[in-house]
């Protein structure tokens, strides 16, 4: 019998969708929490993360159980509520920003949770008194945009990061022009020095600057791009530190 359930869950995926209610009460038992993703934006999302980078964001959380997060650019909470909904209880989120709607947003529908800190201050305010000088183990910037004030932030929290720390750096992605809505039409007719080809062009220029940046110039950092022009996609890169990874031959080697 299980072979055969075995056999049909794998074939149908209307059997699939029929015990999917099952399938998120297992998983929101073990505190994953993806539901709040259907509301989530898509190719519509202009400024917050889309739905599938959330959803990748999510899924990093889930796998590192990182017991400190800093964001940088809370906007209107849709990242903030993304890893809050992942993370540990005994994990703590540090969001900033300035605008005043973010803080009105913060004090209304986040503050009931403890795990959650907003600080109404710029990013290159960053101190490590903020976050009650815990090392942090994943920084997600998604705020300003500039080279500068990005350059200015890293200084401020490269001494806070955790040895295995991830830097998430939304927004270093391009878009394909035959994916355009009216909205990246717009945005792409205002700065046309920044098309890299006829059909290729990136939104914030700096945002990737920054990355090659840091990669060059502190200590090694090395860069992934999950980037694509198969879809219209805003971009994420995921910054760590090199390092080989430990083995018994390596160890015994070293013993020696």
């Amino acid at each position: 019998m299980r072979g055969a359930f075995r056999q049909l869950f794998f074939r149908s995926r209307t059997a699939r969708r029929i015990l999917m209610p099952i399938g998120a009460w297992r998983m929101a038992r073990d505190g994953i929490h993806f539901a709040h993703l259907g509301f989530y934006g898509e190719e519509s999302a202009f400024g917050p993360i889309q739905r599938e980078e959330a959803l990748l964001l999510a899924a990093v959380v889930r796998v590192l159980r990182p017991r400190t997060i800093v964001e940088f650019g809370f906007s209107q909470g849709h990242s903030a509520l993304n890893f809050l909904e992942v993370m540990t209880s005994d994990a703590r989120l540090y969001s900033y920003d300035i605008n005043l709607t973010s803080s009105d947003i913060a004090k209304r529908d986040f503050a009931s949770d403890p795990r959650f800190t907003y600080l109404h201050k710029s990013q290159i305010e960053f101190d490590g008194v903020d976050i009650e000088h815990r090392p942090i183990d994943l920084c997600f910037i998604d705020a300003a945009h500039s080279l500068d004030l990005n350059q200015k932030t890293w200084r401020r929290i490269a001494r806070c990061l955790a040895p295995n720390a991830i830097v998430a750096v939304h927004d270093t992605g391009t878009w394909h022009r035959k994916h355009f809505g009216p909205v990246n039409a717009e945005h792409a007719a205002q700065k046309a020095d920044d098309w890299l080809s006829a059909d290729e062009f990136q939104p914030y220029r700096e945002e990737r600057e920054f990355v090659n940046w840091v990669c060059a110039e502190h200590d090694g950092w090395m860069a992934v791009h999950l980037h694509t022009t198969a879809t219209l996609r805003h971009g994420l890169t995921l910054l760590q530190r090199p390092g080989a990874l430990s083995t018994n031959e390596s160890t015994i080697r070293q013993v020696k």
